[in-house]
């Protein structure tokens, strides 16, 4: 019951947050939980016509690195000049990460010389939203 608690309460904030009334429909939404014996509550409550719930399968997301911040009280006096070249290979995404080094314009940086930013994405049709371990895609015409 909790996952499929979670799934009304993220369908309820995709509506709120698109300025839908909470009686709108939702064309399809897809659920990556084990919500089974919930599919006809979540449907009604939140009106989706076409609900597809997938509790074994692995939502079609992937974790993408968005950015690198680096700790400029340590790379500036031990790169000096060479900072200049390391921003400029991190913006052009020309770095390697390798478990806890950061390879980029001919120096290597450990781990705590910086912080790799990531995000969640999805690629396909629809709104990714996300809850706890449960995943929801909505692809709503309205």
């Amino acid at each position: 019951g909790a996952a499929a608690t979670a799934v009304v309460g993220v369908l309820r904030k995709y509506k709120s947050e698109n300025q839908l009334p909470l009686n709108a429909e939702l064309d399809a939404v897809e659920v990556y939980a084990d919500v089974r014996g919930f599919e006809a509550d979540i449907t009604g409550v939140m009106h989706v016509a076409d609900l597809a719930v997938h509790p074994d399968g692995d939502a079609p997301v992937e974790t993408v690195v968005t950015g690198i911040d680096l700790d400029y009280a340590t790379v500036g006096p031990k790169y000096g000049d060479q900072v200049g070249d390391i921003e400029a290979a991190l913006a052009q995404d020309d770095y390697e990460i390798d478990d806890d080094e950061l390879h980029v314009a001919g120096v290597t940086l450990l781990g705590d010389e910086f912080s790799v930013e990531k995000t969640r994405q999805y690629r396909g049709d629809g709104e990714l939203l996300e809850v706890d371990d449960v995943v929801v895609i909505v692809s709503n015409e309205a």
